[in-house]
Order: structure tokens, then C-alpha cells, then sequence
């Protein structure tokens, strides 16, 4: 009986130190649970529940209104839900530029420049 006790009590202390998931990133965030790094507050965040910065946050005022949106470094970007639409990038002061939803070298130079920057889904 002592004997299934011990047992029991290293397979309890042991399976409670097991990490679920598994894979991380080089932040150490837990990426099966949808965590990434967020530089702007150092730590690692579900960003689908928390934004990120302030660009983050304003994006979500996009979210519903037409297809995904995504945080392309100071880009809010609207992608249109029509397949051959265009994506509409957001700049800070809310002017905006179209670029169509095409190969990159049928769009001009700066929708060149904006589609190197890496997006942030947010919705």
C-alpha cells in the first residue's frame, strides 16, 4: 500500500510539471495557446484578446466592416472580401491608400513598399 502511494504521489509531482503544448518561440511565449511577443509591452500576449500598442487597438475600430484587418508596421490594413478587391492601408492621420489584391509587380512603388512590411492579424 506505502508503495502505490509513493507511486501515485511521483506520477502527480511529475505530471504536474509536464508543459502543455509544447513549442515555443525564441521569447519563450507558448505558441499552441496563440501567444506571441509584444515588444511594446515585453511579454507574451494573445493578441486576438489583448492589442499590442495603440496602432493595435484603433485597428479593431475596422474589424466587422469589411473583410480581415491586419497591423502592417503604421498600416491599419482592410482587406476587401470581394476575391480581386483591393486592400486599403490606413495610415496614422486616417488617409489612406488602395492597393490592389494582385501579384506584386502589377502595383505601384509604394504598395511595393507597403506589402514588404510584416502584417499582425487582428481580425
Amino acid at each position: 500500500m506505502k508503495g502505490f502511494l509513493l507511486f501515485c504521489s511521483i506520477l502527480f509531482l511529475f505530471g504536474c510539471t509536464r508543459t502543455i503544448g509544447g513549442d515555443k518561440d525564441e521569447h519563450g511565449c507558448l505558441i499552441a495557446g496563440g501567444y506571441s511577443w509584444c515588444e511594446d509591452k515585453q511579454s507574451c500576449i494573445r493578441r486576438f484578446e489583448e492589442p499590442c500598442n495603440a496602432r493595435e487597438e484603433s485597428a479593431k475600430s475596422y474589424c466587422g466592416k469589411e473583410g480581415s484587418v491586419e497591423v502592417c508596421g503604421s498600416y491599419i490594413k482592410v482587406n476587401s472580401a470581394a476575391p480581386n478587391g483591393i486592400s486599403r492601408y490606413y495610415r496614422e492621420d486616417n488617409t489612406s491608400i488602395s492597393c490592389p489584391k494582385v501579384t506584386p509587380y502589377q502595383v505601384n512603388e509604394v504598395c511595393k513598399e507597403i506589402l514588404k512590411q510584416n502584417c499582425t492579424f487582428i481580425c
